[in-house]
């Protein structure tokens, strides 16, 4: 997280900081971790492997965004949602 602290100790007075961790989460599934059409046969041969993943991706993200709340000037978070 050093970053987003680094950031905001060194901001100009007045602005904050927009947080993102992460594209989304179907955007780590389907571009770093299967790839869409590896995604899209799991779906179908093995759903519980796509929960399971889906489900640990989710509370990798989620758990990023709890460590900085509470950081000097954030002032706001920045999710994909595309999809």
């Amino acid at each position: 997280m050093w970053p987003f602290e680094f950031v905001s100790k060194n901001l100009p007075h007045g602005m904050g900081i927009f947080a993102s961790f992460s594209p989304g989460v179907l955007e780590v599934l389907s571009n770093e971790l299967f790839g869409i059409e590896a995604l899209s046969y799991l779906l179908q041969d093995n759903p519980a492997l796509v929960e399971a993943t889906t489900s640990k991706v989710g509370e990798l993200i989620y758990g990023a965004y709890k460590k900085i709340i509470g950081l000097d000037n954030l002032v706001g978070f920045f999710q994909g949602d595309d999809m």
